[in-house]
């Protein structure tokens, strides 16, 4: 059984709206719970922090949730 067999099909359709908005497979993965995670890469590719407290953000290293 191969990945992609194992992915439910709602984890299928987030991967799919995601290539079709032209992301590349380096801009994100899908962590345990199903969730699209935004990797640095993408983040320096945007070149901005959104300020939406990302997981992989380059530009909010060391900063606190106030």
């Amino acid at each position: 059984m191969n990945k992609l067999t194992k992915l439910k099909r709602k984890d299928l359709l987030k991967i799919m709206n995601c290539k079709q908005k032209g992301m590349a497979d380096e801009d994100f993965y899908l962590d345990a719970k199903g969730n699209i995670v935004l990797t640095a890469f993408y983040h320096e590719k945007r070149g901005y922090c959104c300020k939406k407290w990302c997981q992989h953000c380059p530009w909010r290293i060391g900063e606190t949730i106030a």
